[in-house]
């Protein structure tokens, strides 16, 4: 018991380590939860482009041009506005786009040449560019599809209108989002707990595990009355119960900041498993990594680079479905992976169906990966200890 409590008594030296890295994430989380507390929720809107124009053609295609870009976007005729004005207009983006309709544009278009199209924008490679120019082509290949149907230019203005107007109806299957704000400060939180666990407990608890592994100091220890499997069981245990006392803490933050909504109400014993399993597999990874005989600097440095590299891998900081087939092959032999799997399956905003099945599989996965570092830590400890008689 004593040597338990000497634990602790040497981790409070590192409660500014501790203490900086909770502040450092509990302002991660408020900032990705505050820059995302505006978006939609899965509703499909039509985009509208802020336009002025100039028709010095006034002809039946540049007047059915412009009358078909009004139905999607505000379009604003500045004929007789000074170009300078204009110029301001667009600086202050008040016009995001400028289109001058020249002289002979119809003509140029029935004569299969470049259309006169004078187009200024302040986003010239951007997608507002890249869907105007498609509205744009798309009416004027329609409209030459009329005329060599053999319909006049007013004719076939109408009916290109007619034909482009026409919507498909689009039906957005997603997870039900009841309070959003809620949902994403609970994902970010749950889907980086494996790394902020991890790092603190590597940059902390596995600090004094290794110090207790010095040459000098190991032989001190040595030539106590304590066997040295009891003291490794009871820096095991130190190390557990550091992570313990973070794992109540995020169960506290879970009830706190999801109170009355439906990823806690449906899904808390879900999070509180997965939860257990991160704390589990973080801490049994640091005491495989600090069964070597790594120095303080090292052990610091592995500790960021590991815990970076494993939530970038397993889809932490980038959304699973994003990250290409290799990275996801690769992701599949660290435990975050499917960590992160089952934690997006909990959340609204985590692009995953709640399957209990894969759910349960996870679970196993990462019990696995616990036996794994465990028996890793094992036999490494154990070398080492024949490698010094």
């Amino acid at each position: 018991m004593h040597l338990y409590k000497t634990f602790f008594r040497l981790l409070i030296k590192y409660k500014a380590v501790i203490l900086s890295y909770l502040v450092i994430f509990g302002l991660l989380m408020g900032m990705l939860t505050l820059f995302n507390s505006d978006q939609s929720s899965g509703v499909f809107e039509e985009a509208n482009f802020t336009i002025c124009y100039v028709d010095e053609d006034d002809s039946a295609l540049s007047r059915g041009l412009i009358s078909f870009l009004k139905e999607s976007n505000t379009a604003v005729d500045v004929k007789d506005v000074s170009e300078t004005k204009v110029e301001d207009l667009m600086f202050f983006r008040v016009y995001m786009h400028e289109f001058k309709f020249e002289k002979g544009f119809e003509e140029k278009v029935l004569n299969g040449k470049e259309s006169g199209i004078d187009y200024i924008s302040d986003l010239p490679s951007g997608a507002q560019s890249y869907v105007l120019a498609n509205q744009i082509n798309n009416y004027v290949n329609t409209f030459r599809t009329y005329i060599g149907m053999g319909f006049d230019p007013e004719t076939s203005a109408a009916k290109t209108r007619d034909a482009l107007k026409s919507h498909a109806e689009v039906v957005v299957n997603t997870k039900k989002v009841e309070k959003q704000n809620e949902s994403y400060m609970l994902l970010y939180m749950n889907q980086n707990i494996w790394y902020i666990v991890f790092t603190v407990m590597c940059m902390s608890a596995g600090v004094i595990i290794v110090n207790a592994m010095e040459e000098n100091l190991s032989r001190r220890i040595e030539a106590g009355p304590v066997s040295r499997r009891k003291r490794t069981f009871i820096n095991m245990a130190g190390l557990v119960t550091s992570g313990f006392v973070i794992y109540i803490l995020i169960l506290l933050a879970n009830l706190i900041g999801g109170m009355n909504s439906s990823t806690v109400r449906d899904f808390f014993w879900v999070i509180a498993v997965n939860d257990l399993l991160a704390v589990l597999s973080s801490c049994a990874l640091v005491a495989f990594l600090t069964s070597f005989n790594f120095s303080n600097k090292s052990i610091n440095m592995i500790a960021i680079l590991v815990g970076l590299s494993f939530s970038f891998l397993a889809g932490g900081f980038v959304p699973q479905f994003l990250l290409g087939d290799k990275i996801i092959a690769v992701a599949k032999f660290i435990p975050t992976y499917w960590f992160v799997v089952v934690n997006n399956m909990t959340h609204s905003q985590g692009y995953e169906v709640f399957d209990k099945v894969k759910m349960f599989q996870c679970f196993g996965i990462q019990i696995l990966f616990i036996a794994v570092f465990c028996l890793g830590t094992a036999v490494v400890s154990r070398v080492r200890t024949e490698l010094k008689k």
